[in-house]
């Protein structure tokens, strides 16, 4: 069958960006994202440049690390759709650059200019090819010494949630992701799985950085 074209993707978010929205406000207090945000804010402490949200959606992870964990740190998001980009944009106001586009090449990001890439589930909506032309990308605009934080869906093969979010998808192991990644010249730096609030479902968080040496290869 294939995963659901980016382009139908685009059009399902654009329906359901102000019950994302909502939806948002409550999970982003999860216990996944303060963990992961503090993390991030310690480990780009001595990194220059941005954090971009390469699938920003509503802007709920940006601002919470202008609000939170790194106060005046310049902060870019993208998202594929127009009007979660709109969300975004009056949620962060000036503390952020937000632009449609796309995780794949992020075009509108220089090379070697980003402390910090995260992308919170959204690259479950990519075939194989796309995710190690997304790796690619990332390793292009980040800065010597950033990381790339990713948090996915754990698993094999296509799966949908149905209900109001019900693309086609796709599920990736750490293997998976991991080989990706080093495919890309970045280095693993650390992969786990948790089960994410009450879903209990299984995800996977890889942190890698533009650096030649790969706990995971090790």
């Amino acid at each position: 069958m294939g995963v659901t074209s980016l382009d139908e993707v685009r059009r399902i978010y654009d329906e359901a960006a102000d019950s994302y929205d909502r939806m948002m406000d409550e999970e982003i207090r999860l216990p996944i994202y303060d963990q992961v945000l503090n993390e991030l804010a310690t480990k780009i402490h001595l990194v220059t440049g941005p954090v971009l949200d390469a699938s920003c959606g509503s802007g709920h992870m940006l601002q919470r690390i202008q609000q939170e964990y790194a106060p005046g740190r310049p902060l870019i998001g993208i998202d594929l759709s127009p009007r979660m980009v709109g969300i975004a944009e009056r949620r962060l106001g000036p503390s952020a650059e937000v632009f449609e586009g796309d995780m794949r090449d992020v075009a509108q990001v220089s090379d070697n200019s980003c402390a910090a890439i995260i992308n919170f589930f959204a690259i479950h909506h990519l075939d194989a090819e796309d995710l190690q032309r997304c790796f690619h990308a990332s390793n292009r605009i980040l800065a010597p010494g950033g990381f790339v934080l990713i948090a996915t869906w754990e698993g094999e093969g296509e799966f949908s949630f149905g209900g109001e979010f019900d693309p086609v998808t796709r599920r990736y192991t750490t293997s998976e992701l991991a080989d990706a990644a080093l495919a890309a010249k970045l280095g693993v730096v650390d992969l786990s799985v948790q089960v994410i609030g009450d879903m209990g479902i299984d995800a996977v968080l890889l942190w890698a950085a533009k650096a030649s040496v790969s706990a995971w290869a090790s």
